[in-house]
């Protein structure tokens, strides 16, 4: 039987910008990190101040800015995770259909994968549409598996968020937490992640 990846944290951006309307005081990196993973809105309402926020006009405005900032600039400071080309290769070599299901923006998440993973043949790159929710909605990591016509326990998602888990354990599939990405590994094991690893290397022993 077939069996399937959905990844997740494979890409790393170096610096997070955010371009906004209002003057915003000087934000740590790790604060913006944390709010990072539920989309572009959510960012942006998480960094403005309350008052801000609260203006949807405002939020609306400011979500603009910073897309057309970012659709210039989405990889500018942005590599994969040190290991994770060769391990997609080898997944891919194993015959492991491997997936990527990302609340980016469509446009973005076709943008990375062109640059950094062309020689990978996703069954599907899943990125944010208008009208789709979002993570941890099931909808679209559900619609991959039913497209690719493979068993819920031949599945599993990685990712590096407590959103990540709970997309897997709404889905019904396992789930794999990595600690290198934007949170950390107690989130991910709060979540429900069935394993979480430190390492690449550990990574590859559980999917191989």
């Amino acid at each position: 039987m077939a069996r399937c990846s959905i990844l997740l944290a494979i890409w790393r951006p170096r610096w997070i910008t955010l371009c906004a309307v209002a003057t915003t005081p000087n934000i740590a990196i790790w604060s913006i990190a944390r709010w990072s993973g539920g989309g572009i809105k959510r960012l942006v309402e998480r960094a403005l101040p309350e008052e801000y926020a609260k203006n949807e006009a405002y939020v609306e405005e400011c979500v603009a800015q910073f897309r057309r900032y970012y659709v210039d600039n989405i990889d500018l400071h942005t590599v994969p995770y040190e290991g994770m080309c060769d391990l997609l290769r080898k997944l891919q070599e194993r015959g492991v259909q491997l997936a990527v299901a990302s609340n980016k923006f469509q446009h973005g998440t076709d943008r990375l994968v062109a640059k950094f993973f062309s020689d990978i043949e996703f069954v599907a790159i899943e990125g944010n549409r208008e009208g789709a929710p979002l993570k941890p909605d099931p909808h679209v990591v559900l619609n991959i598996i039913k497209d690719r016509d493979i068993a819920l326990d031949r599945v599993v998602m990685v990712g590096d968020s407590g959103i990540d888990i709970r997309t897997a354990k709404a889905a019904g599939i396992a789930s794999i937490g990595v600690a290198w990405g934007f949170r950390f590994a107690e989130e991910l094991y709060q979540a429900g992640a069935d394993v979480v690893v430190s390492t690449m290397a550990e990574l590859e022993a559980e999917v191989l």
